[in-house]
């Protein structure tokens, strides 16, 4: 009977802890806390034919000539520093990119 008792404790005690998490995600605030300044290019990638079919198409990669790649971008300062004066050419895709400070408002 001690065992039960021990076990139900330890999987209310996780419940408890699952539900807070769950709640949490759905009412963080926005606002002072949020990263709203953004390193990005100046403009859109257009038709690539919507998330599903460019999600894993490396955009900076095809645009620089190997230059600059998703994953070499997002790694450390270094690669961030490589973005800057880079041009990513897509004719089809939004032509010729540069790379500017964008705002996010979280409020929005």
């Amino acid at each position: 009977m001690k065992e039960f008792r021990m076990l139900m404790i330890c999987a209310l005690i996780i419940a408890v802890g699952v539900a807070y998490l769950a709640i949490a995600q759905n009412y963080q605030p926005a606002g002072d806390k949020w990263i709203t300044k953004w390193w990005a290019l100046d403009g859109p990638i257009t038709n690539t034919g919507g998330f599903n079919a460019s999600a894993a198409h490396d955009w900076l990669d095809e645009g620089t000539g190997g230059k600059l790649t998703q994953e070499s971008v997002s790694k450390d300062l270094d690669g961030l520093a490589k973005t800057y004066g880079t041009k990513v050419n897509l004719p089809k895709n939004g032509g010729e990119l540069g790379w500017t400070v964008i705002t996010i408002d979280p409020n929005d």
